[in-house]
């Protein structure tokens, strides 16, 4: 496409012409993969706690790193997953326990 621009010269210049973009509102966003809820049983909910309070990562929690303390939340799911035999998320766990620190009459 040509453009007439005037200028001193009088001569035309190619412009290219600008692309739209994309829409942000109107642009399809992929479903989000349903995550099945953990339910927390007795015997899950005592190994969770076991696990955290009376294993070897009780010392990684008491660390004042917080990246220390993310890796330890990491291994306290990946081990609970393991002796459930069950999936557990690292966001499932976190979550289990801080409402038992922040509550502990529901213990």
């Amino acid at each position: 496409m040509t453009t007439y621009i005037p200028s001193c010269s009088q001569q035309t210049i190619d412009v290219p012409t600008p692309k739209a973009k994309p829409s942000k509102r109107n642009a399809k966003k992929e479903p989000l993969a349903t995550k099945r809820s953990v339910r927390w049983g007795d015997e899950s909910v005592a190994a969770l706690f076991r696990l955290r309070y009376s294993s070897h990562l009780t010392t990684r929690f008491d660390s004042k790193n917080n990246a220390e303390k993310k890796t330890a939340y990491v291994m306290l799911a990946t081990e609970l997953s393991v002796v459930m035999e069950s999936e557990y998320d690292v966001a499932q766990v976190q979550d289990k326990v801080h409402k038992f620190d922040f509550y502990p009459s529901l213990t």
